[in-house]
C-alpha cells in the first residue's frame, strides 16, 4: 500500500489539443477526463510555436470548465516566465481552483529533488513523483513492452496494469500523466486509460 494516494492523468498536448485549430477538443477531452475519474490534466508550454495556444491561459480556461480534475503545466518554457511571475500564476490558479501544485519529475532528477527539499527545510518523502510518459495500449500482449534502450513502448491493458503496480509499489511512484503515442482517435485512447487501466491499477495497489 503507497504511503501517499496515487495520481492519474492525461497529457492533452500529445494529442495536439493545445493549439488553435482544436481548443474545442480540448475542451471536450478535458471534460471526459473528469467525467471519467482522472485525477489532472497538463499541456505543454511551447511558446515558440506561433499556433500553440498559450499554456497558462488555457490551463486557466480548462479549469473553469470542469468540477474536480486538477490542471498543471509540464514542462514550463522557464527562459519566458521569470521566477517571481511564474510563482505567482501557479498560486494564483491554485488558490482560484481549490487545487495543488503537482510537478511531474523524472526518475533521474528525484535524487536532486530531494536534496533540494532537505536543503529547504522539506521533507522529501512530501514532494510527489508523478511520470509523465506514452505508449500504444495494444489489444493482444506484446512481446516486449520495452524497446530497444529499455524505454517503455506500451502493451495490453493488463501489461500496463503490471508495469504501473510494480512502480508505485517498488519504486513508489507517486503519479501517471498518459499521452498516446499511436494512431488511435484521442477520444478512444483517453476512455481506455481512465476506464481499463486506471481503475485496475487503483484496485491493485489498494489490495
Amino acid at each position: 500500500m503507497p504511503d501517499r494516494e496515487v495520481i492519474f492523468g492525461a497529457g492533452l498536448g500529445a494529442w495536439n489539443g493545445a493549439d488553435t485549430a482544436t481548443a474545442a477538443e480540448s475542451v471536450q477531452l478535458v471534460t471526459q477526463a473528469d467525467r471519467d475519474g482522472l485525477d489532472l490534466f497538463s499541456v505543454a508550454d511551447h511558446p515558440y510555436f506561433g499556433a500553440k495556444l498559450d499554456a497558462y491561459a488555457l490551463v486557466s480556461f480548462l479549469l473553469g470548465q470542469i468540477e474536480r480534475i486538477a490542471g498543471i503545466v509540464t514542462v514550463t518554457n522557464l527562459p519566458s516566465r521569470p521566477a517571481p511571475v511564474l510563482a505567482r500564476t501557479i498560486t494564483s490558479l491554485s488558490t482560484l481552483s481549490g487545487s495543488d501544485w503537482l510537478s511531474p519529475l523524472y526518475r533521474e532528477s528525484r535524487p536532486r529533488i530531494d536534496a533540494a527539499a532537505a536543503a529547504a527545510g522539506r521533507d522529501p518523502a512530501q514532494v510527489a513523483t508523478v511520470y509523465n510518459f506514452g505508449g500504444r495500449i495494444t489489444p493482444e500482449p506484446l512481446a516486449a513492452t520495452r524497446g530497444e534502450h529499455g524505454r517503455w513502448i506500451g502493451g495490453s491493458v493488463q501489461q500496463w496494469i503490471d508495469e504501473l503496480t510494480t512502480a508505485v509499489l517498488e519504486h513508489h511512484a507517486s503519479g501517471f500523466i498518459y499521452r498516446s503515442t499511436d494512431d488511435t482517435p484521442a477520444a478512444g485512447a483517453l476512455a481506455r486509460w481512465a476506464t481499463e487501466i486506471v481503475p485496475a491499477v487503483r484496485d491493485a495497489i489498494a489490495s
